[in-house]
């Protein structure tokens, strides 16, 4: 779900608002830093920032955004 909300951010969709909502539940409450601030830059759909903010948590988290990565 976060190389897919990746992929969204990148090419400026508006669908990863929706899709934000549906895993932020799911995103680890030890970095609620960073997911409120991806949260209200996609929320100004500010999609640099959130792609910049969202690759941080991922490196935060030990997961890899990349397209050849395992899920």
């Amino acid at each position: 779900a976060l190389r897919q909300l990746a992929d969204l951010l990148d090419g400026h969709d508006a669908d990863a608002k929706e899709l934000f909502l549906q895993i932020e539940p799911s995103l680890p409450a030890q970095h609620s830093g960073l997911v409120s601030r991806l949260k209200a830059a996609i929320d100004n759909y500010d999609f640099e920032t959130a792609g910049e903010t969202l690759r941080l948590l991922a490196t935060a988290c030990n997961l890899s955004l990349a397209k050849d990565s395992p899920p």
